[in-house]
C-alpha cells in the first residue's frame, strides 16, 4: 500500500473548511485513501466527522495512503493536492487573542488505582469513568470535533449486564462516539466501543445527558438533585 508522510503547512490545521476540502479531494480519488497521525490508527480520508476527530493541527505530520491496483496507473493525486487556504490576517489576529489550550493531563496509572474496589454506587462509577477518560487522549477527539460541531450532548451510564463497566456516549447531530471504561481493570484505560453518523442507530437511554464537555474535551457530570 504507498503510503506518504506529510506535514500539514496551514496553521489552522485540519478543522472545518480546509478539512472539507481535504475530504473533497479525497473522495475524488479512485481509490480509497486513508489518513492517520504518526503513530495513531488511520480512518478513511472521505469523512469528514473522521478527519476532525484527528484532531489535526498545524504543523502535525501525517500519514496518507491508498491502495494502488495492480496494473493500473493510478497516481495518489491527493497528495499533490494545493493546500487549503491560509486565514486571513484578521483572523490571525483574532487567533493571536484566544488564549492558548491547556495541554492534556498526563495519564495517572498508579499501582493503587489496579486495587480499588469498584463503587456500588451509579454516580461514583460515572465519576469515576470520567476521570479515566479526562487522563486519556480521547479528549483531543471530543475537543477537535467540537471545535468544527460545536459542544456536544454526553450521555454516561452504566451498563446493567456488565455493572464494572461504564459507557459514555459523546453525540452531535452528525456524529456519535461511544467509549467504555472498565472499572475493575482502569489500568486498561478507555476503549472506544462504537462510532456512527446517525443519533437514531441508539438506544433511548443513551440519548439523554447528564454530562458535558469543556473546551479541551473533558467530560464533566451534570446531574440534577
Amino acid at each position: 500500500m504507498p503510503e506518504r508522510k506529510v506535514k500539514v503547512g496551514s496553521s489552522v490545521g485540519l478543522h472545518a473548511r480546509p478539512a472539507t476540502i481535504f475530504t473533497q479531494a479525497a473522495a475524488k480519488q479512485p481509490v480509497k485513501v486513508t489518513i492517520a497521525k504518526a503513530g495513531g490508527n488511520a480512518v478513511d480520508a472521505r469523512s469528514v466527522l473522521f478527519v476532525l476527530g484527528l484532531d489535526v493541527r498545524g504543523g502535525d505530520e501525517v500519514v496518507l495512503a491508498a491502495r494502488k491496483p495492480i496494473g493500473e496507473g493510478y497516481a495518489l493525486e491527493l497528495f499533490d493536492a494545493p493546500a487549503p487556504p491560509e486565514p486571513t490576517p484578521r483572523r490571525e489576529r483574532e487567533r493571536e487573542r484566544e488564549p492558548a489550550p491547556r495541554p492534556d493531563p498526563a495519564p495517572q496509572r498508579s499501582a493503587s488505582r489496579n486495587i480499588r474496589a469498584v463503587p456500588t454506587n451509579a454516580e461514583l462509577k460515572m465519576q469515576r469513568a470520567l476521570d479515566v477518560f479526562n487522563t486519556s487522549d480521547h479528549t483531543r477527539t471530543v475537543g477537535g470535533v467540537a471545535r468544527s460541531l460545536g459542544a456536544p450532548a454526553v450521555c454516561v451510564r452504566p451498563r446493567p449486564d456488565r455493572p464494572a463497566v461504564v459507557s459514555i456516549t459523546v453525540m452531535w447531530e452528525l456524529s456519535w462516539y461511544r467509549f467504555e471504561v472498565d472499572l475493575s481493570d482502569e489500568a486498561g484505560g478507555v476503549r472506544r466501543d462504537a462510532q456512527g453518523d446517525e443519533l437514531s442507530e441508539l438506544i433511548p437511554e443513551e440519548q439523554v445527558p447528564n454530562a458535558a464537555a469543556d473546551e479541551r474535551g473533558a467530560l464533566h457530570l451534570q446531574i440534577n438533585t
